[in-house]
């Protein structure tokens, strides 16, 4: 009878040890499949053939991992993006890329301006134009 009480305490423990094991296997899963989801929509986008598509995947990759864009308006003459960076470097480097990419017409800085490291990490705002047209 000891035996069999002992046998079945070790069977529960290592029960609940799966259970557990597996929840977290189904949290890992849920998080691969949404991942797996939105890089399929992603990769839809870009693959429509829109030169809108195409820019926007264009603009992902030329940007240093360092610039982070916080919004992306349409004007009339093209389109205005706005981000945020920890310095004057990095926004070298994005505009260097932007000029090199042949989707990209006219890259300019409208504006930079610093704020307090207290305020923001991220202590430097821009704003910058993209020509609607490729020259």
């Amino acid at each position: 009878m000891h035996r069999a009480v002992q046998s079945e305490r070790l069977n529960a423990s290592r029960y609940a040890q799966q259970l557990s094991e597996l929840s977290a296997e189904r949290v890992y899963e849920k998080r691969v499949r949404l991942l797996t989801d939105l890089d399929r929509r992603v990769r839809t986008i870009a693959e429509s053939g829109t030169l809108a598509a195409r820019r926007l995947a264009a603009l992902s990759a030329d940007l240093p991992k360092n610039v982070w864009i916080t919004a992306i308006t349409p004007d009339a003459g093209g389109v205005r993006l706005d981000g945020r960076t920890r310095d004057l470097n990095a926004l070298s480097d994005a505009l260097i890329r932007l000029n090199a990419d042949p989707l990209f017409a006219r890259p300019s800085l409208l504006s930079a301006q610093t704020t307090p490291p207290a305020a923001a990490p991220l202590g430097l705002r821009f704003t910058l134009h993209i020509a609607a047209t490729a020259p």
